[in-house]
């Protein structure tokens, strides 16, 4: 990937998109195998296809606004940091597909059981520490915060948080996310939490 091709994908040239989505696809199509971004259905051609066609339609939402706003920030690192960038989109975009499926919605969310969660602790002092694990019972309510963390959250914290969600530990938080470190993965989803807790403080969260 070049430098030439990403300026003539964001002027619009088509024949530039098409070699982008080719290149581009060698970096997103292993992420849509891996069972622990998309669950059972990485075994699934025609289901990892539909990711792969999401994300290329995200990048080329509102005139490649997201892609534009890449390079921007990028600037002349933008072809050595797109593959990292691409992961994290990917990612978020296997993460939508897998919840939005018919065969994964949570039933017991359909059936009465209450949408309510409050906002985890956190304790001001443990900033070194780990993440704390959800156990499956929280994960299951914990998801339902995502819509409000999504109307706070942005970039890296929020793919930090749903990984954290899923049941991804800091070490697979920092390869997903390109990360440097692990201590890098923990003060992500640390910062994410803080930033839910300030925002509802004592609240309950409703979906």
């Amino acid at each position: 990937m070049t430098s030439d091709l990403l300026t003539r994908v964001v002027a619009g040239d088509t024949r530039a998109w098409h070699r982008f989505w080719s290149e581009a696809e060698a970096t997103i199509w292993p992420v849509t195998g891996n069972p622990r971004v998309l669950g059972r259905l990485a075994g699934e051609i025609d289901e990892r296809r539909a990711v792969v066609v999401a994300v290329m339609n995200r990048l080329r939402d509102s005139d490649f606004a997201r892609l534009r706003a890449f390079v921007g920030r990028a600037g002349d690192r933008a072809p050595r940091a797109l593959a990292a960038w691409l992961v994290v989109v990917t990612t978020r975009v296997a993460i939508d597909h897998l919840r939005a499926h018919e065969r994964y919605r949570d039933r017991r969310l359909r059936d009465g059981v209450p949408r309510w969660i409050e906002v985890l602790p956190l304790d001001d002092d443990a900033d070194g520490a780990a993440p704390p694990r959800l156990s499956t019972e929280d994960m299951v309510t914990a998801r339902s915060a995502l819509g409000f963390a999504r109307s706070t959250l942005a970039g890296d914290q929020l793919a930090a948080l749903e990984g954290w969600l899923e049941g991804r530990d800091v070490d697979e938080l920092r390869a997903t996310l390109a990360l440097r470190d692990r201590e890098a993965a923990t003060r992500l989803v640390r910062s994410a939490l803080k930033r839910l807790r300030d925002r509802y403080a004592d609240d309950e969260v409703k979906t």
